[in-house]
């Protein structure tokens, strides 16, 4: 009895005012939810399990399936690797803690009843883990039709996966909904100010190695990928000391780009091509061949998550907090799109898309270029 009754629901109120859910069990954390409900569902699961009442639901099943799942995916991407995180994050955040999760198999739901769930998880606000503070944060965001759609297919490879006797989540359709954005204390879309850029480039040398300096240009005035950044080989950095330099982008982390888009050639801004050529000129011979940036352990690539120092680097130069390592390319998008990257010439968003290797230019509008001030400084300027 003691152990039925274990186990509780702790209010928290966040930074911004928001109340979130903390759901522990003895000692283990069980997760951070944004309703009551959810975190009542997911304590009740984990106290029948704790009964030994072992029935055949959703949340009991729920990890040989995803395991199986993560199996599947791994085939299908031809990646030994792949860990399936995204479709346990999900799994666990929105279909774990469904009303009808704890039900057995028994008492499936209707399928106007998965219908009315999945719906219901559009206009949410979204949450997402910070590794570093070790807690749940609000992104800012709302969660979207795409995480929607994602968990309604968790849920249909579920039951097929569980031989139900129906599929309730087979055919569901989600209404069109316009996203939202919620206002916080970050941008939309982050990105380096230019005064932010100055003072990264203007840091001593002897802070700001020649290898770094190298890394964050191709970055920023290229619009690299972190994966494609580390992932960048000597064969592919052509005419370097020639009138026409440009970057051919193949390959990322453990292999070709993730689309087919991101396969591209794309030239290289005079501020990239100086701070290369000062990083090849500091090694000690000329490399013709292999990775341009290469680990100091192991002499191969740089690990999966390097930023860089970046965290060192945003404290030096005073950046904004919020700003990721993996924001520099938006900093290119908005400094094209205003003209402040090419003395004044602002490019096209068709064009912008095409140099960060976006299958549509709606991407890059959506998520990477932002309107930025100095447009408005240069109007106001041209007027005085």
């Amino acid at each position: 009895m003691a152990k039925q009754a274990e186990g509780r629901v702790i209010p928290k109120r966040t930074r911004d005012g928001t109340i979130v859910h903390v759901v522990r069990f003895g000692r283990e954390y069980l997760g951070t939810f944004t309703t009551e409900t959810e975190a009542g569902n997911v304590l009740e699961v984990r106290r029948e399990l704790a009964a030994g009442q072992h029935i055949r639901t959703i949340a009991t099943l729920g990890p040989a399936y995803l395991v199986r799942r993560a199996e599947l995916e791994a085939k299908r991407r031809g990646k030994a690797h792949y860990t399936g995180k995204q479709i346990t994050n999900v799994w666990n955040r929105y279909v774990k803690t469904a009303p009808f999760a704890r039900r057995s198999l028994d008492r499936l739901p209707t399928r106007a009843e998965v219908q009315s769930y999945i719906q219901s998880i559009v206009g949410r606000p979204a949450v997402r883990w910070n590794k570093h503070t070790k807690r749940h944060e609000l992104t800012g965001k709302r969660v979207g039709q795409a995480t929607a759609k994602h968990a309604q297919w968790l849920l249909s490879g579920f039951y097929s996966w569980a031989k139900a006797e129906a599929n309730p989540a087979e055919g569901v359709r989600l209404e069109r909904t316009q996203g939202v954005i919620v206002k916080l204390d970050k941008d939309s879309k982050p990105h380096l100010h230019i005064d932010e850029i100055d003072r990264l480039f203007a840091l001593p040398r002897k802070q700001f190695r020649p290898k770094l300096r190298a890394a964050y240009a191709v970055a920023i005035y290229a619009g690299l990928r972190p994966g494609e950044v580390w992932g960048l080989r000597w064969e592919n950095v052509l005419g370097l000391d020639g009138k026409r330099p440009e970057l051919e982008i193949r390959w990322s982390y453990d292999g070709p780009t993730k689309t087919q888009a991101g396969q591209r050639e794309l030239p290289l801004l005079p501020q990239a091509v100086r701070e290369l050529r000062a990083y090849r000129d500091s090694l000690g011979a000329r490399p013709i061949a292999g990775l341009v940036f290469v680990s100091q352990i192991g002499k191969g690539m740089h690990k999966r998550g390097y930023d860089g120092d970046w965290r060192r680097f945003r404290k030096l130069i005073g950046a904004r907090k919020h700003i990721a390592w993996k924001h520099m390319r938006h900093s290119l998008a908005t400094h094209l799109l205003s003209g402040a990257f090419t003395k004044g010439h602002a490019w096209p968003m068709a064009r912008i898309a095409q140099l960060l290797g976006h299958e549509s230019e709606k991407i890059t509008a959506e998520h990477y270029a932002s309107p930025d001030v100095e447009v408005l400084h240069r109007e106001l300027d041209r007027g005085r």
